[in-house]
């Protein structure tokens, strides 16, 4: 084991795993992407589905040890159990051999410690841009049972789907259940700069507030570009961590907004009553400054085929009645008001019927007596069908038809030779259709 500047150790990479090996006789190593504690992260290919996969292999010096083995299996476990869309996604684990080995989608981009470095700092925006998504999948691990325990910007991988940015919460090599009884022993697993109070200074195994707190420190650097604790020592570290508070945000970035801040502050309080239980806690409390996610508008061929008919209906014009169509057949939806009026011209044209009876037989009795000295009394002009002011084309319709029928009869009783009683008839249908015709070409 060698160590780097910053003393963190490393395992040299072991000359059997290479990028040319074939693993499980299926995934092609094409070329390292990374190494961590435990293993060695290659970019590789899936040969059967020629598919592009990550797969991490325990290193060969240290798969002997059965801790190491059930620490690394627990990494695979842990992710799978905990499907998000903003956790990585393991799609295989397995053995080649004695190599270990663990197979996860291949995500491009880079790290958030990677932009820190290049940026130094971000803005509130992106701080939740980035933060938002990554409580979201912490608060769906805590849901069931599951503590990442190592929240870091090196464990924050940033990717895009198009144009959107997703973060990916990675590396559960650390990950523990809530229900779990393993203890620490002589030391703290995790990163000390993201250890919470509780940790440091009691040893003891973690929970969901600890992962509460390192994201707290995660949003403090991401906005100030600074630690919050530091210390030259770990010792020193673990000091600041326990007894000190950090320089206060709105200091250092008097452009934020004070509700990040006071978020930002109860992540980082040692007082557990102030603090958020778990990370749904947390994610609740930033929902209301989190940007709205865009809707998709989606249209199915259903809803786009009653769109269309029913602009074709609106530009359409309504089609006109028949010229040659009866009038009254033009109210065939109004048959129910039309009842009354029916009834009424009905009732005129049976007065008028009666009329005209009683106007003839007075003409043949007046016939009939002595003949005076002035000229024949002529006979009486028919009485008009009676018209009721509502519906005046309905009921003149049906008033004319009325009075139609009676002309027979009032031709029988004409005294007048038949000559003219027939040239007179001929006459009386004409005006009778014609006035219907009017009132057709009026309405």
């Amino acid at each position: 084991m060698t160590a780097l500047d910053d003393g963190a150790p490393r395992w040299p990479s072991a000359p059997a795993i290479s990028a040319g090996r074939t693993i499980a006789e299926k995934y092609l190593l094409e070329a390292p992407l990374g190494e961590g504690g435990m293993g060695v992260v290659f970019r590789a290919r899936n040969t059967l589905l020629d598919r592009v996969v990550a797969i991490k292999v325990l290193r060969p010096e240290i798969a002997g040890d059965d801790e190491t083995r059930e620490a690394f299996l627990r990494e695979a476990r842990s992710a799978s159990a905990v499907r998000h869309p903003n956790v990585v996604d393991v799609l295989d684990v397995g053995f080649d051999g004695d190599l270990l080995y663990i197979v996860q989608e291949c995500l491009t981009g880079e790290t958030l410690a990677a932009r820190l470095e290049a940026k130094h700092r971000l803005s509130e925006a992106d701080t939740l841009a980035v933060v938002g998504p990554i409580v979201a999948a912490v608060a769906h691990a805590h849901a069931r049972g599951m503590l990442h325990r190592d929240i870091k910007p090196d464990n924050v991988f940033l990717t895009r789907d198009g144009d959107a940015l997703v973060p990916k919460l990675v590396d559960f090599g650390l990950a523990q259940s809530t229900d779990s009884t393993r203890s620490l022993r002589d030391t703290i697993s995790g990163s000390p700069e993201y250890m919470s109070p509780a940790l440091v200074t009691n040893a003891r195994v973690a929970d969901a507030s600890d992962d509460v707190w390192a994201l707290g420190v995660l949003m403090y650097e991401c906005l100030a570009g600074v630690m919050p604790f530091s210390g030259e020592t770990v010792q020193g570290l673990f000091f600041d961590i326990a007894n000190n508070e950090p320089t206060a945000l709105e200091r250092l970035c008097p452009e934020l907004s004070s509700a990040l801040v006071e978020i930002v502050e109860r992540c980082l309080s040692k007082r557990p009553e102030r603090s958020f239980a778990d990370a749904s806690a947390l994610a609740v409390a930033l929902e209301p400054l989190l940007p709205a996610a865009p809707r998709k508008r989606t249209r199915t061929a259903t809803s786009l085929a009653v769109t269309e008919l029913t602009a074709t209906q609106s530009a359409r014009p309504a089609a006109a009645p028949p010229a040659t169509a009866p009038l009254v057949a033009r109210r065939r939806g109004r048959a129910s008001m039309a009842i009354p009026l029916v009834l009424a011209a009905a009732l005129a044209g049976l007065v008028s019927a009666l009329g005209l009876q009683r106007s003839a037989r007075t003409a043949v009795a007046a016939e009939h007596q002595p003949t005076p000295t002035t000229a024949p009394r002529a006979l009486p002009a028919p009485v008009p069908p009676v018209v009721t002011a509502a519906r005046p084309a309905e009921t003149l319709v049906v008033a004319a038809v009325a009075h139609e029928a009676t002309a027979p009869e009032a031709a029988a009783l004409d005294p007048r030779p038949p000559r003219r009683r027939a040239r007179r008839s001929a006459n009386a249908r004409p005006q009778a259709s014609s006035g219907a015709v009017v009132l057709r070409d009026q309405r």
